[in-house]
Parts: structure tokens; sequence; C-alpha cells
């Protein structure tokens, strides 16, 4: 069976390089940032047996599509790290409030109070909008 060669896209190209068919993943993952490994979808779905090789032995493996991540495969230890019930740091802690206190606004906004306020806005005549009360 023959073997198909990828070509390698030019250096300036936003699109993700291709590469030989034989090669590995590793040397050939183009950083579309200097800290960050990817590759495209296909080449994922085709070699992932080798993606899994290089996030042991170099980290996480970015997934593309059309120059875009999508997915991000992670070692176990990462993950774990990621996942850990570790003590949040004061900037975290700080985050956590207002990521709470916007969605509790925004919870609040799809209620049918709000929901009728926007009615009655979208549905106001020129005289109602631009009543001014003095």
């Amino acid at each position: 069976m023959a073997r198909r060669i990828l070509k390698r896209a030019p250096k300036s190209s936003s699109r993700n390089s291709k590469v030989e068919a034989g090669a590995s993943i590793a040397p050939a993952a183009v950083a579309t940032r200097s800290d960050r490994r990817s590759v495209p979808a296909t080449q994922a779905k085709n070699r992932f047996g080798e993606i899994l090789q290089t996030v042991r032995d170099s980290g996480p493996v970015f997934i593309e599509r059309h120059g875009q991540a999508q997915a991000v495969v992670l070692g176990i230890d990462a993950y774990n790290k990621l996942t850990s019930n570790r003590e949040r740091t004061p900037q975290e802690r700080e985050l956590d409030y207002w990521t709470r206190e916007f969605d509790a606004l925004h919870a609040k906004m799809q209620g049918d109070k709000a929901r009728q306020a926007v009615d009655a806005l979208f549905s106001a005549t020129d005289t109602e909008l631009n009543y001014r009360d003095t």
C-alpha cells in the first residue's frame, strides 16, 4: 500500500503544517505559539497513538480545526493537577466570587419579569422612549 506524503506548509502560513506520513508527531507539531504543540483534527484522528506518546513525553497537544484550537490532550498527571482540591489562591477565590455574581445576574435576566421588560422596551413608541420625568 502506497503512503501519501503530505507537504509542509510555508512557515508564514497560519494553517498547521502537514508532515510526511512516516514522521513522528513531536517534531512535526507546529507551534501556533512558541509554548504550544498542535495538530490538525484529521491528523489527530489518524495518529492518536503517536499523539498519546507525545503527550507522555512532552506535555499537552492541542487539536485544531481550521486553525483554531478545539480540544487538548493532557497527560493524566496534568489532568489530576487541574482537578485536585488544592487550596485556591486569593485571585482564584475572587474570580470564583465574581463568577457566582455573574451567574446569578445572568439567571435573573432569564426570568419572566426580565423578558417582559425587554418586550416592553422593544414595543415602546418614540414618545415613550424619550419621555423624561422632570
